[in-house]
């Protein structure tokens, strides 16, 4: 298999990576959360000085039958690599995807790497909630020699969310935040929280759940705000904020719902925090609930709503459960060190 990085500035390479990416990334994953061309194609495009991005393709007899992904984290976390490996349905067990592992790895080596990490979806579910087959993607981690270091969840809420459940939920929020005011806004970010909003942005590796994952906490400042809603502009996505304000004016909670203009009916549930201190005022619900009383109205194409939790983040998941989402995959977050793949992906 003859390995090539993808022209992100050619629409119709990067149309040719795309197509294996969807393929392998969507088989046996009805939920799956596959970017749409114009979104990934945006993405790889946009800039920034937070990570790089590589996109590559494995191909045999003038077929693209195998696609990677490299990105490299810049402000923070720099002897990490994330890395994700794709082949074709119908072209797997073949070696091709332990090949664009063994050019991943090289290629993470190569820019002073140590780590390596993979988000690895499809861990399928009964109707009980309880996992009944590891996905594809978990045994081929485990081969080249990483390890799952936290599991999350995938949930779904079918859209619209009743109006009077909302509005009871609400109502039963209310009189546990009475102090705290709950303030919205759609990117861009009002140039008065920039500061607020830096602050929980870096406080989500800290705070939320992540179990034996190797993280350093991550750097944000005004640029990388204001390159990420450059990046969803770009995307066609609009991303929707409530945030909670305490007593002495600072921003202390926030909530962000994304619409997808060229992925119609989903919806993504990003960032829910509520920083330390300012836990048990049922904030993480209220700011849920208002979110969708907001956004709702806007995007009457909306479905479902997707997040992801840790498996130990219970009061987030009583939250989940409160608004009707329920479970539909397991997600693993794999780490490895890149040299102890070697023998591995030999």
């Amino acid at each position: 298999m003859r390995i090539t990085e993808t022209d992100v500035d050619d629409d119709a390479d990067f149309a040719r990576f795309h197509r294996v990416y969807a393929a392998a990334n969507s088989e046996g994953r009805p939920y799956a959360a596959t970017w749409p061309l114009r979104e990934l194609r945006a993405a790889y495009r946009s800039p920034s000085s937070a990570h790089q991005r590589r996109a590559y393709q494995g191909i045999v007899d003038g077929r693209v039958v195998a696609v990677g992904e490299l990105e490299l984290p810049l402000r923070d976390n720099t002897k990490l690599a994330e890395l994700d490996c794709g082949v074709a349905p119908e072209h797997r067990r073949r070696g091709y995807g332990r090949a664009m592992a063994r050019h991943l790895r090289a290629e993470a080596l190569g820019q002073g790497r140590r780590l390596a990490g993979c988000w690895v979806f499809g861990g399928r579910l009964d109707d009980a909630g309880a996992l009944t087959a590891r996905s594809p993607g978990s045994h081929f981690c485990a081969a080249i020699g990483l390890s799952e270091r936290n599991t999350d969840v995938h949930r779904v809420l079918d859209l619209p969310v009743a109006g009077d459940l909302l509005d009871r939920l609400a109502a039963e929020a209310a009189p546990h935040h009475a102090c705290y005011e709950l303030i919205g806004w759609r990117d861009p970010c009002p140039a008065e929280h920039v500061a607020a909003y830096c602050r929980l942005k870096e406080a989500m590796v800290a705070e939320a759940p992540t179990g034996d994952l190797e993280l350093q906490p991550e750097r944000w400042d005004e640029r990388r705000v204001r390159e990420v809603e450059a990046e969803l502009v770009a995307m066609g996505r609009t991303r929707h904020v409530v945030a909670a304000v305490a007593a002495d004016g600072s921003i202390v909670a926030h909530n962000e719902v994304l619409h997808a203009e060229y992925d119609p009916g989903r919806l993504w549930n990003w960032d829910t925090l509520v920083l330390p201190g300012h836990r048990g005022h049922r904030l993480g619900l209220a700011l849920k609930v208002a979110n969708l009383q907001w956004l709702q109205p806007q995007h009457p194409d909306g479905r479902e709503l997707h997040t992801l939790n840790a498996v130990q983040n219970a009061p987030m998941i009583a939250v989940n459960d409160q608004l009707g989402f329920r479970a539909v995959e397991v997600v693993g977050e794999w780490q490895g060190e890149l040299a102890a793949m070697t023998a591995m992906t030999a």
